[in-house]
């Protein structure tokens, strides 16, 4: 998610050195590098060694993080880990100019006036008016409220996805409304039917405090047609009434059952999803045709089950959007995916292609990367290797006997995918044979092993696996990055 916006230039400057500093494998810098990445001034290196450092003392920690130059011209980072990245991410969004105007004008600004609230966050009105131009630059005249260009669901995704990427794991945001969402948590957790895990609590809090906020700004969502009417909503709406809470609308009622449901805290009965979400069931028929298209699976009434069960709630966090990943959104990572299972990869750039086509789903590069792991995911865990037309079938047969032979076999296995297949037997379907010599009468690829394999030996191996495996998948190459 972008929020860089959110900084001025200096904490951009800072931040941008800290991660480097950070995915650095020494944790150093030089000047030099510096001075040719951001053109930088003496004067400009020596301020940011300072407001790196005094950001490091802000966070504190111990022990505590730091930078110096004990080496000329090469700087080195003490303590850094990503965490320290993360609070000191914090620090410096907390005392941004930006983050406080932008913080009014989506959370507080029918609660109390400019004057106050730039007076009770230590802004001049200068500052404050000219931050104010910024966000309506960015957001349009009005900042905070919802448009036709963006909708107050739209919105609040938004608030909720800044407040959780930027305060989870460092601290929690409003403490202070701590009290007023108690009663909502409680109700949501005796729907739920048992205590919350770690991660969702601070999910499921954050969610609460960014809607309560919205709705005490005078932010509603419109009025829905037809409430909900499946397993669960209920149950939330008696909890919900029971508890101190506050009341809520219709419309209120679903955008919480819809979170509690897109996020899996509520398990629907697989029979409910299409009619609740009918675009995320079209998806899945859509991909399950694509895979049965692909003519690389045998699709059995057990396997389309499977894919099913994986593929709906992927597709129906895509339809709701209520998060956009952080996760699994590295595109360098999915040639991995494609050289062990290039069937599989095939059939997902077909699908992501077809995506691409319809105006009505437009994704970003980090989401349709994740979709792309999340499908991949779902293939390999519901397609079972019996399921698969072709494998690379594997002999191994070693002169040291059969216990040395099951050895190799089990280490093989363990490495194993979908497409590859070890036994002890020799047929006319064995793709590879691999032994401690060559066998001059057969036929076929062998694999001449050392005892025990060297780095060198599985390197072959492997090699000749995907050889294999982009053959029977009908590709020429590895797999298309997406």
């Amino acid at each position: 998610m972008r929020y860089d916006f959110l900084f001025n230039k200096d904490d951009t400057l800072t931040l941008a050195v800290i991660h480097q500093l950070n995915n650095a494998p020494t944790n150093t810098v030089t000047r030099n590098d510096l001075i040719s990445q951001y053109e930088l001034t003496t004067y400009q290196l020596n301020k940011l060694f300072t407001a790196i450092n005094a950001a490091f003392k802000a966070v504190g920690g111990e022990p505590p993080c730091y930078i110096e130059e004990s080496t000329k011209d090469l700087w080195q980072a003490h303590h850094l880990n990503t965490f320290v990245v993360q609070q000191a991410t914090l620090y410096l969004l907390e005392q941004s100019a930006s983050f406080k105007a932008f913080t009014y004008y989506f959370l507080y600004s029918k609660q109390t006036t400019t004057t106050a609230f730039a007076k009770d966050h230590y802004l001049t009105a200068a500052v404050f008016f000219r931050q104010t131009s910024t966000l309506k630059h960015r957001f349009g005249d009005n900042p905070g409220r919802a448009s036709s260009e963006h909708s107050e669901f739209a919105l609040r995704q938004y608030l909720f996805q800044l407040f959780y990427e930027l305060y989870t794991g460092v601290k929690a945001p409003f403490p202070e409304l701590d009290g007023k969402i108690a009663p909502l948590l409680a109700a949501c957790t005796a729907t739920i039917g048992h205590d919350l895990l770690p991660t969702q609590q601070v999910k499921l809090t954050t969610f609460l405090k960014v809607s309560w906020l919205r709705r005490q700004n005078g932010d509603a969502l419109p009025a829905v047609p037809t409430p909900f009417q499946a397993t669960g909503y209920s149950t939330l709406e008696a909890a919900v009434a029971d508890s101190d809470a506050e009341d809520l609308t219709a419309s209120e009622l679903d955008y919480l059952y819809q979170f509690l449901v897109t996020q899996r805290f509520l398990a629907l009965p697989a029979t409910e999803l299409p009619s609740l979400f009918p675009r995320a069931d079209e998806l899945t028929r859509q991909f399950i045709a694509d895979v049965a298209q692909s003519n690389q699976v045998n699709l059995t009434g057990d396997t389309i089950e499977a894919l099913t069960t994986r593929l709906m709630p992927v597709h129906i966090r895509l339809t709701t959007a209520f998060l956009e990943p952080t996760t699994f959104i590295d595109a360098s990572q999915i040639t991995f995916f494609a050289d062990l299972y290039p069937a599989f990869d095939a059939i997902i750039q077909q699908f992501l292609g077809q995506l691409d086509e319809r105006p009505d789903l437009k994704l970003s590069a980090n989401r349709r990367i994740n979709l792309y792991f999340s499908e991949m995911f779902a293939l390999i865990s519901a397609v079972p290797q019996t399921a698969l037309r072709r494998t690379v079938n594997i002999c191994v047969d070693f002169s040291e006997g059969t216990l040395y032979s099951e050895y190799v076999t089990m280490t093989l296995r363990a490495f194993s995918h979908a497409n590859i297949c070890v036994t002890h037997k020799l047929t006319a379907e064995t793709d590879i044979y691999i032994a401690d010599f060559r066998a001059p009468s057969l036929k076929l690829p062998q694999v001449i092993w050392q005892n025990p394999p060297t780095p060198h030996d599985w390197t072959e191996l492997a090699d000749l696996i995907l050889t294999f495996t982009r053959t029977n998948a009908g590709l020429k190459g590895g797999g298309a990055d997406v």
